[in-house]
C-alpha cells in the first residue's frame, strides 16, 4: 500500500462528517457529539492552538479523563500539524514530568486551563480550547491541512516500560489510518461501540464512522447497565476488562447482546475468552500488534485455535527468523519480523535503539512464534525474556502457563536469577488463590509437565503482582 494514498487522522473525520453529518460520533455521560459538530470543533480548536503560537511538529500533552473532549482536541492537533502525548492520570507525577520533558512538551491541556500539577512549568490551556480563532489562524489551519502529510507525527507514545525505562515512540498518522481503509469482515460502520476506560486514542480513531459510547465507571454491573441502555452492538475492551466482565456471578443485563467483542493489547486466557463469549453470545475478535507497528494480526472469519494470535492483516508482511536473521523452517519457532504501512517513525532521540529495532526494512518485534498448517501464528514468548540455563533457552511464558494451571495459583510471573554454575536459573513469583501451595508441591507439578531445565528452582509468594495500565505484569520489578 502506498503511503501517499493514506489519509491523515483529521481527513477521516472530514469523510465521516461529509457522509453522515447528523450521526452521533461520541457519547459521554449527557454529552453527545454529531460528526458535523466534531468537525466544526476540530477546526475551531486547531485555530486556537495556532493562536497559542504552536508551530508544525510542536507537542501537546494532556492527562484528562474526558474521552470525548480528549478525542476532539487530539483531532484538532492533527489538523494543526501538531503531535499529541496522552499520559495516564494514574501515572506518578515524577514519571509524568520525566516523559513530558523528554518529549519536549510545549503546551498542557487541563480541565479548566489551570497549571498541570505534575508539569507546573508547561504553559496550560483549557482542554476545550475556548475562544474564536482569527482569520489569520483559520487560514493557517487550511495551509497546514494541505501541507502536512500522513507521514507526520500524530502521537508520541511511551512504551509500556514493563521490562525497562519507557521509550518514546514517534507514531505517524498512517499508523492510525491505513487499516480503517481496509475492508474487514467484522466492521459495521453504523455500530454503537462501547469503550470503557482507560480510553485509548487508537479506539477513538478506529471508531470514526460509527458511534462510540465512553464511560467513566469500572464497576462491571454498571458497565453492563450502561451498555444495555445505549443499545451497544459492539464492545471494544482491553483484557483486564474482559476478565472483569466475564468473572461476574450474576446474569447479564436484560437484552444485552453483542455481535462483536474486540480485544487486544495483551494475551487473553482461554477461560476469559470463553466466559465473555458465552455471557454475551458474541463473536470474539482478538488482535495482535505493538505500539511500534500498530495492528498486525487478527482472528480470521473461520476462527482460530486456542492460544493463536491469528493471521496477518491484508497489507502486513510477516516472517519468522532465527537469531542470524534467516527464515526458519515451517513449524519451527522464530522471531516475528514485519513490514506494514503502520510502522513507527522511530524512537525519539534514540537513533541507536531505532536502528536495533530493524533488520533492513523489517521491524523486529522481539516476539517468538511458530505458524501452523492453517497459517495461524502462535506466540512462544519474548526473545529478550528468555532465560539462559547453561545454554538451554527457557521461555518464561511457557512456565507461567503451566504454573497457572495449578488450582491454587491465581497468577504467576517467571524470571531469571543469576547462578554461578549455570549463568541463570528459573525463579517464580506466585499469587495464590487462597491457601498458598508449597514450593515442593509446585515443583512436583512442574516436573510432571516440563523438562528439567524449565522447572523453577525457587518460588516466592505475593499478595499481588505489579501491573501496567494495560494489565501486563511489570517484569522489571523482578529483574536481578
Amino acid at each position: 500500500m502506498e503511503t501517499n494514498a493514506i489519509q491523515r487522522v483529521d481527513a477521516l473525520v472530514d469523510a465521516a462528517a461529509a457522509a453522515h453529518p447528523d450521526r452521533t460520533a461520541f457519547i459521554f455521560g449527557e454529552r453527545r457529539w454529531t460528526y458535523a459538530a466534531v468537525r466544526a470543533e476540530m477546526d475551531r480548536r486547531a485555530g486556537m492552538l495556532i493562536e497559542a503560537g504552536l508551530a508544525v511538529g510542536d507537542l501537546v500533552v494532556t492527562s484528562e479523563m474526558m474521552p470525548d473532549e480528549v478525542a476532539i482536541s487530539f483531532f484538532a492537533c492533527c489538523r494543526a500539524g501538531l503531535a499529541f502525548l496522552f499520559l495516564w492520570s494514574q501515572m506518578p507525577p515524577t514519571e509524568m514530568a520525566s516523559l513530558a520533558a523528554r518529549a519536549g512538551t510545549r503546551l498542557a491541556l487541563t480541565a479548566r486551563g489551570e497549571p498541570h500539577n505534575a508539569l507546573p512549568l508547561v504553559p496550560p490551556l483549557a482542554l476545550d480550547l475556548p475562544g474564536t480563532p482569527s482569520e489569520a489562524a483559520r487560514a493557517e489551519v487550511a495551509t497546514r491541512q494541505c501541507s502536512v502529510t500522513a507521514d507526520a507525527v500524530a502521537i508520541v507514545q511511551p512504551t509500556s516500560g514493563t521490562t525497562g525505562l519507557p521509550k518514546l515512540i514517534l507514531l505517524p498518522h498512517r499508523q492510525l489510518t491505513w487499516l480503517p481503509r481496509a475492508s474487514l469482515w467484522w466492521e459495521q460502520f453504523e455500530r454503537l461501540a462501547y469503550a470503557p476506560p482507560p480510553h485509548h486514542l487508537y479506539g477513538m480513531v478506529f471508531g470514526i464512522g460509527g458511534t462510540v459510547h465512553f464511560s467513566h465507571t469500572t464497576d462491571p454491573s454498571r458497565i453492563e447497565a450502561e451498555m444495555a441502555a445505549a443499545g451497544a452492538t459492539a464492545l471494544w475492551v482491553i483484557p483486564p476488562f474482559v476478565r472483569l466482565l466475564a468473572g461476574q456471578q450474576t446474569p447479564p443485563a436484560a437484552g444485552l447482546r453483542f455481535s462483536i467483542l474486540r480485544t487486544g493489547a495483551a494475551a487473553l486466557p482461554g477461560e476469559a475468552a470463553r466466559g465473555i463469549t458465552e455471557r454475551y453470545g458474541a463473536t470474539l475478535v482478538q488482535e495482535y500488534g505493538s505500539m511500534e507497528t500498530g495492528r498486525l494480526m487478527y482472528t480470521p472469519p473461520a476462527g482460530m485455535p486456542d492460544g493463536s494470535i491469528g493471521v496477518p492483516y491484508p497489507g502486513v508482511d510477516v516472517r519468522l527468523v532465527d537469531e542470524d536473521g534467516r527464515d526458519v523452517a515451517p513449524g519451527e519457532t522464530g522471531e516475528i519480523i514485519v513490514r506494514t504501512p503502520g510502522l513507527m517513525i522511530g524512537y525519539l532521540d534514540d537513533p541507536l535503539a531505532t536502528a536495533r529495532a530493524f533488520l533492513d526494512d523489517w521491524f523486529c518485534t522481539g516476539d517468538l512464534a511458530w505458524r501452523d498448517m492453517d497459517g495461524c501464528y502462535h506466540l512462544a514468548g519474548r526473545r529478550i525474556l528468555r532465560i539462559n540455563v547453561g545454554g538451554y533457552k527457557v521461555s518464561p511464558e511457557e512456565v507461567e502457563a503451566v504454573l497457572e494451571q495449578h488450582p491454587a495459583v491465581r497468577e504467576a510471573v517467571v524470571f531469571a536469577k543469576p547462578d554461578a554454575t549455570r549463568g541463570e536459573i528459573v525463579w517464580a513469583a506466585i499469587v495464590p488463590r487462597d491457601e498458598p501451595p508449597t514450593a515442593r508441591e509446585l515443583r512436583r507439578f512442574c516436573q510432571e509437565r516440563l523438562t528439567r531445565q524449565k522447572v523453577p528452582r525457587g518460588f516466592e509468594f505475593h499478595a499481588e503482582l505489579p501491573h501496567s495500565l494495560l494489565g501486563k505484569v511489570v517484569r522489571r520489578a523482578f529483574s536481578s
